[in-house]
């Protein structure tokens, strides 16, 4: 999952803050997480871009409540909005779900040939 820029900022202060407030390295942090100090300090130094399964346990260690940093994108919202409306033209059948797919390829054929010209 993908993370706002601002959730992402929050959530690196909070942890370099809970870090210093402790006094742990990141070592320690990566111990007491049970992942690889590499990846600990990666997410530390801010280098990632979804909100995985490390970054979540890094903050259950240091006590941080993870759901705080999560918030739907704008990409996530739009990719439930268009799987909901493709969907809504099933008629829930076998056959049927081979005819909505096929429909959108060739919707998605026409874009592709469309930004050519």
């Amino acid at each position: 999952m993908k993370m706002t820029s601002q959730n992402k900022q929050l959530l690196l202060g909070d942890l370099q803050r809970n870090m210093q407030e402790r006094g742990w390295s990141v070592s320690k942090v990566a111990k007491e997480a049970g992942i690889h100090q590499s990846q600990v300090s990666r997410i530390a130094s801010g280098l990632f871009k979804t909100f995985g399964s490390n970054l979540v346990q890094i903050c259950i260690t240091l006590g941080m409540e993870p759901v705080k940093y999560y918030s739907v994108t704008r990409e996530e919202e739009d990719r439930k909005k268009i799987a909901n409306a493709a969907i809504s033209i099933w008629d829930g059948t076998r056959r049927d779900a081979a005819v909505v797919v096929s429909l959108l390829r060739e919707i998605a054929k026409l874009r592709k040939h469309g930004t050519r010209r």
